[in-house]
């Protein structure tokens, strides 16, 4: 039966991929793979990203003395520093280019000393790529439709909220009484 497991987990040792290279695809698309050799996408996405934190900031001056509207502002602004910083480091970082190369030699065939440690790393690896699976999609959709935010709001729900009240799609006058039941 050892022998068995032994060969097993040889052959899926030889088969699987490692996360690295799939992060990797996923991080060359933004640009922001440390090992690629290319900066376009990156100054493509930080000149982007520099335009958009210099509006936040500016926001954030526009509404000063509204604390409701600073609030929100300044949490924004936080944010889009907070990403602009992270995109510097993950691109620019020597330590972090320095890390993956170490860690893509570990992930070599000669690392591993016995089918027991390969097998143990068959199945953190498979929870790895489960996660992985499982939470790129939500955080694709999300980025996305962050970016898309402004869009959305300006050029589809405020004219057809606009269109709707026009035609008297909604009964407003229900709406406002079920809110001032809510009230009482």
């Amino acid at each position: 039966m050892t022998e068995e497991d032994a060969r097993l987990v040889e052959e899926e040792f030889k088969k699987v991929s490692s996360l690295l290279s799939w992060s990797e695809t996923f991080l060359t698309i933004g640009g922001i793979w440390p090992l690629d050799k290319t900066y376009k996408r990156a100054t493509f996405f930080t000149i982007y990203l520099t335009f958009q934190l210099i509006m936040e900031y500016g926001e954030l001056l526009a509404v000063f003395g509204d604390l409701e509207a600073m609030v929100l502002s300044v949490l924004e602004s936080v944010m889009q520093s907070m990403v602009y910083t992270k995109l510097f480091v993950f691109r620019y970082s020597v330590m972090l280019r320095n890390l993956i190369l170490t860690i893509k030699e570990d992930f070599e065939d000669t690392y591993y000393e016995d089918w027991v440690e390969k097998k143990i790393y068959l199945e953190y690896n498979a929870l790895a790529k489960l996660f992985y699976k499982i939470s790129m999609p939500y955080i694709t959709v999300a980025a996305t439709l962050y970016y898309l935010r402004p869009f959305l709001t300006y050029y589809v729900i405020m004219p057809l909220t606009d269109f709707l009240i026009k035609h008297q799609c909604f009964d407003f006058q229900a709406l406002l009484k079920i809110q001032k039941l809510k009230e009482n």
